[in-house]
């Protein structure tokens, strides 16, 4: 027997009358039920097509779902690359810090160990000298023709140099010391500085070490949540399998069948298409300056960096008008527009384009744009009244910049 097609409309019409008609003459437990709001059972047929609908919506929430990882996945791999890039400059600009501030260190060794060298060299050639004077006056000793007074006077210059070398290898020894002294306090000093400049080098691995593992750990999540709604998706594709085929059984047609589904196909996109994103608001006193952002997470990194979390500012949708976000470095400052060709002039004046941020509904909350000329900033509100009285204490009303999704 044919079955007759009801559409999800009627579906919930039929439970609406269904749970409202036993009023007039129900009993004080169906008048408990309606007071508890016990919702009384579909028939079979209403039953299966709810089911059917129940599991295409799970089945497109799962979906959604995973899409919105996979299209993410891409910027957390380069948020992951650009950190490892960073870490790799900066574990480098710290070690060549460190070089660079060991230098004065290693001259001072230097110069301490060519002060000890240059004496232990004058001691050498000093040493030389005697030993020089020493066999001269031997062989003097030993030269004929030589009258006694002309001996000794050689020997006797001999006998200075020997001397004078004496002198200058006693003076040499006693500044040995304190230049060996010197050169131990100059080689301890250089350890220590090496142990601190090591610390430092450390430090930044450490820091730079944990950036890395902060997004490579968002990676690793985000891709074990693709995997896992992969399988929870396929899980849910099987169970719109299955309402389609109790449908199939209970005599529904496949033209009905497919009417049903696309029905709630399009309730489902619907639905996500008004799905609210929250945007958040954050303010850095320092700077001046407000940020918004529909990441949670950088709204938590930030909060704990010294910026003041001012909550949900408004609501983005995940379709509509594209609110662009522009940065400008000079300033300091983010600006987001609805405007395509303002996005594009200030992209070639300076401003770094960073794209779509977040979306504006057509139909929603105002998000008010104010600038201020002294501060040269902008600030965004759904707030009329905090728009209004900003507007009296030198703020420019800007009008609605967008709207918020509710």
């Amino acid at each position: 027997m044919k079955k007759t097609y009801i559409t999800l409309a009627t579906v919930a019409a039929l439970s609406a009358v269904v749970a409202t008609a036993p009023v007039a003459h129900a009993t004080v437990e169906k008048k408990l039920d309606i007071a508890q709001e016990v919702k009384p059972a579909l028939t079979k047929p209403v039953q299966l097509q709810q089911d059917l609908v129940n599991a295409v919506k799970y089945l497109g929430n799962g979906t959604e779902a995973q899409s919105k990882l996979e299209k993410n996945l891409p910027n957390l791999e380069t948020a992951l690359k650009t950190a490892k890039e960073g870490a790799e400059t900066a574990v480098k600009n710290a070690e060549d810090t460190a070089k660079n501030n060991l230098k004065p260190f290693e001259t001072a060794v230097k110069t301490a160990e060519d002060a000890v060298k240059a004496e232990n060299d004058k001691i050498a050639t000093e040493n030389k000298n005697i030993a020089d004077a020493e066999a001269k006056i031997k062989e003097l000793s030993l030269v004929s023709g030589l009258t006694a007074a002309e001996q000794k006077t050689q020997v006797e210059a001999q006998e200075r140099i020997i001397s004078t070398a004496k002198t200058a290898i006693e003076t040499s020894e006693s500044l040995l010391e304190g230049l060996n002294n010197k050169v131990t306090d100059a080689k301890e000093k250089l350890e220590e500085a090496k142990a601190d400049q090591a610390k430092t080098v450390e430090a930044v691995k450490k820091a730079e070490a944990k950036k890395v593992a902060e997004k490579q750990k968002l990676v690793d999540e985000a891709k074990n949540d693709i995997a896992e709604w992969k399988e929870a998706n396929k899980q849910l594709k099987d169970k719109v399998e299955a309402a389609k085929l109790a449908l199939i059984k209970d005599g529904l047609t496949d033209a009905q069948l497919q009417a049903l589904v696309k029905e709630a196909q399009e309730q489902v996109a619907k639905d996500q298409a008004m799905a609210a994103t929250p945007v958040y608001r954050l303010y850095n006193a320092g700077l001046k300056v407000h940020l918004y952002t529909t990441d949670a997470n950088e709204y938590a990194v930030l909060g704990a960096r010294g910026w003041n979390q001012e909550g949900v500012a408004f609501n983005s949708a995940s379709e509509g008008t594209p609110v662009y976000r522009l940065y400008n470095s000079a300033l300091k400052v983010h600006l987001y527009t609805t405007d395509a060709n303002e996005y594009a002039v200030l992209g070639q004046r300076g401003w770094t384009q960073e794209g779509v941020a977040f979306r504006s509904v057509k139909e929603g909350k105002p998000v008010y744009r104010l600038y201020n000329k002294g501060l040269k900033k902008h600030l965004y509100t759904t707030d009329a009244n905090e728009y209004a009285v900003l507007g009296q204490r030198g703020w420019t009303q800007e009008g609605v910049a967008f709207n918020s999704a509710n």
